[in-house]
């Protein structure tokens, strides 16, 4: 590794007390990033929590598309003595006067988090690796979204400063012992509306549950999904961060072609994976569904229904194809991520607290936060809910990118 590929960073008595006797290094060469991704993967898969946006394979994919330059991706990796602790990937940003950090994976990744070894003090391996970006990059301040009440980050800085409003991130407990014995657990009522809701799309016409296995198929039934999704935000008169964003597409039927493309039996454990369902009802697209499988959870990215079949609920009845599924190869949570909703707590056991984070690096990150964040972005947000929906949507047709 050559001396301009990386900065170490030696955190003592002039760095943050939590973070003493650690040393941080930052990888700012393509070259010296791609030297790590095997030490990335074997710490992705020996750490704890929920990791399916921070592995190699999903932030190699993202850099492809929405970095302009692969200098843009930075990866802070921290040590103790020589054993790494813990590895974060950041796209570092110059705002006005404001340098700004965010987690690789914005705007797509759902859950920021940090790969941190198991018997690593997360809080010690965070003021590293922010003490390393102050010094090196000069950041005022790292962003961060939806970090899990029960993750790592959470758990390591309390110094953040809340960005938003907490949101909840519903889940289902698959279990052991089947589809079935799973399905035994939803209130009486949810399995009376699944079971009348089956019978009516089968008098509309045969209905067949699949996942894509072909690379091209996979992009259109995306392409399918986008747009569906585009039209539902369209007429609900919403907005999506992620979907604002061109490049969101392009990531995604990327992603789908890759997910559906035969797997090596040694694929690394740490991988994630994009996997792409569909019911049909007489041979015409019902509903759609877009999750990422990481270890034993599938997370829930996307659900898109044609209009006409709304009214017979084709989206809960794909949700029970895909349940059962995932139970079929061993996935264990059905992971539906936030925002909360009455249709995600009809299949959840549980949920956990989400909410965006910004941890402030310097004085002027802190007024960032103050003007930018905690002011100016909530009330632009306030005020456009507070639009009619027809207008609303004339917004949302000309913003929307998908």
């Amino acid at each position: 590794m050559t001396v301009a590929a990386a900065a170490d960073v030696a955190v003592g008595a002039a760095g943050l007390d939590s973070a003493r006797g650690l040393s941080a290094r930052v990888l700012t060469d393509a070259d010296a990033i791609d030297a790590h991704l095997a030490a990335w993967r074997g710490l992705a898969e020996a750490a704890r929590g929920f990791v399916v946006f921070q592995t190699a394979d999903f932030v190699a994919s993202w850099s492809r598309v929405f970095l302009a330059e692969k200098a843009n991706l930075k990866v802070v990796l921290v040590y103790r003595d020589n054993t790494l602790a813990g590895l974060i990937p950041v796209e570092i940003r110059r705002r006005g006067m404001v340098t700004t950090a965010r987690l690789a994976g914005a705007p797509v990744g759902q859950y920021d988090d940090v790969l941190i070894a198991p018997t690593a003090d997360p809080a010690s391996v965070v003021a590293a690796a922010c003490e390393a970006l102050r010094k090196e990059h000069g950041v005022d301040v790292v962003l961060l979204t939806r970090v899990r009440s029960d993750s790592a980050l959470a758990a390591a800085e309390s110094r953040s400063v809340a960005i938003g409003a907490p949101e909840q991130a519903p889940y289902a407990d698959l279990g052991e012992d089947g589809a079935e014995a799973f399905m035994a657990t939803l209130k009486k009522r949810v399995r009376r509306q699944l079971a009348k809701r089956q019978r009516q799309l089968a008098e509309l016409g045969p209905c067949a549950f699949a996942q894509a296995a072909d690379p091209d198929e996979a992009a259109d039934w995306m392409r399918q999904a986008l747009e569906l999704k585009r039209d539902w935000l369209r007429r609900s008169g919403k907005l999506s961060r992620a979907f604002i964003d061109r490049r969101t597409a392009e990531f995604l039927i990327e992603a789908a072609r890759a997910g559906a493309r035969p797997r090596e039996a040694a694929a690394p454990a740490d991988g994630s994976r994009l996997i792409l369902s569909r019911l049909t009802v007489g041979g015409r697209t019902a509903a759609l569904e877009v999750g990422f499988v990481c270890r034993d959870t599938y997370h829930l990215y996307l659900g898109a229904f044609a209009p006409e079949f709304a009214r017979f609920g084709p989206g809960n009845a794909l949700t029970e194809a895909v349940v059962q599924a995932c139970v079929e190869v061993g996935i264990r949570r059905y992971d539906m991520l936030a925002p909360d909703s009455r249709n995600k707590r009809e299949w959840a056991t549980d949920s956990v607290s989400v909410v965006d984070l910004a941890l402030p690096l310097s004085g002027l990150g802190r007024l960032y936060v103050l003007i930018v964040h905690q002011a100016l972005l909530p009330t632009a947000r306030r005020l456009f809910y507070l639009l009619p929906v027809r207008l609303r949507s004339l917004i949302a047709a000309r913003t929307l990118a998908l």
